[in-house]
């Protein structure tokens, strides 16, 4: 919100998809990352009684709903079963942001 309203009031016009892809761009190859190495190396990383319940529940979900979390709309398509639970900070964060230009916006 104090982004568009900076953008504002530097210049009188926002070019809004161009907002939604710098967002994009800046969020996502970070998440891909975490995404990768979760299904990847996590399961490598522990030992320990729990730890099968604890990687399957982390990381089971995201090898069939990656593609959910990278689009941003993982708390809509499945919700009880989230790639990386709180991760769906993310995906209703970039949701408000896509409509924060129309709330704003005079």
């Amino acid at each position: 919100c104090w982004g568009l309203l900076k953008e504002l009031d530097r210049n009188s016009k926002l070019n809004v998809p161009l907002l939604y892809l710098h967002r994009y761009l800046r969020l996502t190859p970070v998440f891909a990352a975490l995404i990768l190495f979760t299904v990847g190396f996590y399961q490598r990383i522990g030992d320990g009684p729990l730890w099968p319940v604890q990687q399957q529940f982390t990381t089971g979900n995201c090898e069939q709903y990656w593609w959910s979390a990278l689009l941003y709309v993982q708390n809509y398509v499945n919700p009880n079963q989230l790639c990386i639970g709180h991760s769906w900070y993310l995906s209703v964060d970039m949701q408000l942001f896509l409509l924060s230009p129309l709330i704003i916006y005079p």
